[in-house]
C-alpha cells in the first residue's frame, strides 16, 4: 500500500495502473479489495484517454487473466463472485476500446467461449456480453485468424450451453458476410436451435 501511496503521488496515471494491477494479482489483498479493484479496473478501461490506455491495458489484462486463472468457479464469496464479473466486464470493454490487443490471436476468444462452458450460471451472462463485445475486435483480422475463428465457432455451435450457441450465431453473423459458406452453415443449425432468442 505504500508503494501505492508513492506512485499516486508522483504520476496520477501510473496510479490508476498500479490500483488496477494490485488489486488483481497482490498477494496481499482481501476478496473485497480484489472486489473494488476490479469495479476501479472497468472504470479506468470505460473512462481513461486511448494513449493512457494503449500504455497500461496490457499490463492490467495480463494481470485480470492471472486473477480469473487463480479464482475457482464454485467461489461462494459474494466478493470473489463479483470481481470475477468484473473482470469479465473489464475484458469486454478493453476488447472494445482497444481491439489491436486482441485481433492477432485467437486466445482470448477461446478462453471466453471456455468459460461460457464449464463457469456456473452466475457467471454467464457477463461472459456472454464479454464475448459478443470481444467480436468486434476481430473485424478486419488477418484471414489466417478468421480462420482459426471459424474453425473455433463451428467447434462450438452444437455445445450443450445455450450462451454458447448464442455467441456462436453472434459472430457468425457479425463477422463474416452472406457468402461465407460456414457462417451459413451455422446460422441454419442456429435456426433449427430450441432456443428463441437464438433464432432470432
Amino acid at each position: 500500500m505504500e508503494r501505492l501511496n508513492w506512485v499516486s503521488s508522483t504520476d496520477p496515471k501510473l496510479a490508476s495502473a498500479s490500483v488496477c494491477a494490485f488489486s488483481a494479482r497482490g498477494s496481499d489483498t482481501t476478496s473485497r479489495l480484489k472486489q473494488l479493484g476490479m469495479e476501479f479496473t472497468v472504470w479506468v478501461f470505460k473512462h481513461s484517454k486511448i494513449d493512457q490506455l494503449k500504455l497500461m491495458g496490457p499490463v492490467i489484462l495480463s494481470g485480470i487473466l492471472k486473477s480469473l486463472d487463480t479464482v475457482s468457479s464454485s467461489e461462494s464469496d459474494v466478493t470473489v463472485r463479483d470481481s470475477k464479473t468484473f473482470a469479465y466486464q473489464a475484458i469486454g470493454l478493453l476488447s472494445q476500446r482497444m481491439p489491436q490487443l486482441f485481433r492477432d490471436k485467437i486466445d482470448m476468444a477461446v478462453r471466453l467461449f471456455d468459460a461460457l462452458k464449464v463457469e456456473t450460471q452466475h457467471f454467464r451472462l457477463s461472459i456472454q456480453e464479454a464475448t459478443n463485445s470481444l467480436a468486434t475486435a476481430y473485424k478486419g483480422a488477418p484471414s489466417t485468424v478468421l480462420k482459426d475463428l471459424e474453425t473455433l465457432l463451428l467447434k462450438n455451435s452444437q455445445e450443450e450451453q445455450s450462451e454458447v450457441r448464442f455467441c456462436v450465431m453472434r459472430w457468425a453473423t457479425s463477422l463474416f458476410d452472406l457468402q461465407h459458406c460456414p457462417s451459413r452453415f451455422i446460422c441454419m443449425l442456429g435456426a433449427a436451435d430450441a432456443k428463441l432468442d437464438i433464432r432470432y
